[in-house]
């Protein structure tokens, strides 16, 4: 897999993940960003990147690679952005994110908080490699590999009897 297309895909996960911080201020809203931000956030990037041609032909173990480091940006993303937007409305508007948040930033349990960050940036990875790995399947179902050129074949057989 090309390294332009993993740069590409990070970056367009964490801009997932941040629109996706600014939806869950909305309390109702907030189980539907859960589910997509565990589940989702991979296929949406990775059909955005296929309508957009950014993205050729890939196996199961790059699409796996590839959702796994959507689904680690976009958790990223989501708390960076998230996390600051609480604290700064939790000063106007009283929510329940206002009274958990504030407890966990102080400067003696900000070590924990940016392990917790980081567990759940990496379980979250993990469901959407998954799922990245399934986008790719049913990709691969509809539209077949491409033809292997001569210069591609990697054996070569010879034959000598």
């Amino acid at each position: 897999m090309n390294i332009v297309i993993v740069k590409q895909g990070a970056i367009l996960g964490a801009l997932l993940g941040a629109l996706i911080g600014v939806v869950a201020l909305i309390n109702p809203l907030m189980i539907y960003v859960l589910f997509t931000l565990c589940f989702l956030c991979a296929p949406i990037v990775m059909i955005f990147m296929k309508k957009r041609n950014m993205l050729g032909y890939l196996d199961s173990q790059q699409g796996a690679t590839l959702g796994g480091i959507i689904g680690f940006t976009s958790t990223l993303g989501f708390f960076i952005l998230f996390i600051p937007l609480v604290l700064i409305i939790g000063v106007i508007f009283k929510t329940y994110y206002t009274y958990g948040i504030p407890y966990f930033i102080n400067l003696q349990s900000l070590w924990l908080f940016l392990v917790i960050i980081v567990m759940i940036a990496a379980t979250l990875a993990m469901t959407n490699a998954v799922m990245g790995m399934a986008t790719t399947y049913i990709y691969n179902q509809i539209e077949p590999p491409p033809p292997l050129e001569e210069g591609n074949i990697d054996i070569e057989i010879d034959e000598e009897l």
